[in-house]
């Protein structure tokens, strides 16, 4: 008799853990992700004046990646953002011309991802301004290259 008391007390304390774990659970679910922490950084890659040469990093939080190699990189003012067509709402950007020829990156947000936009330009090119694309996204703490 002793043993069955001492099965029976064993389950049902099992089966309170259970029901607080679930609860924890969906209490974990509905609250907010905390904020990320986002940037857009240019590090030069060479130090030769005629050919300038620049990594840009995506840097969320503790996370860094390298999204391309550029020319010439710096950071863009919210206030220019208009001259780049880089809409209001980015987070941030960065790019550069150089002999002829600009990169530009920018950041948005989507609920819970993050989304860098890239356009290249020319002087030669026949249609006037800043064809943005998406080049890389940040979800669920890892960054995504194939956004084909």
């Amino acid at each position: 008799m002793k043993h069955l008391f001492t099965s029976i007390l064993f389950l049902g304390i099992l089966w309170l853990a259970a029901c607080t774990a679930d609860k924890k659970t969906e209490q974990d679910a509905a609250e907010p992700s905390p904020p990320l922490n986002v940037q857009l950084v240019c590090e030069a890659t060479s130090e030769d004046p005629d050919t300038p040469q620049n990594g840009v990093f995506m840097i969320v939080n503790e996370s860094k990646t390298k999204i391309a190699n550029i020319n010439a990189c710096d950071k863009i003012n919210p206030s220019d953002y208009a001259t780049y067509d880089i809409p209001k709402e980015a987070i941030i950007a960065v790019g550069g011309w150089w002999a002829g020829a600009g990169d530009y990156f920018y950041v948005l947000r989507q609920e819970t991802s993050l989304t860098v936009y890239h356009a290249q330009v020319d002087e030669e090119q026949e249609v006037e301004g800043y064809r943005y694309l998406p080049t890389v996204s940040y979800r669920d703490g890892r960054f995504n290259f194939d956004l084909e």
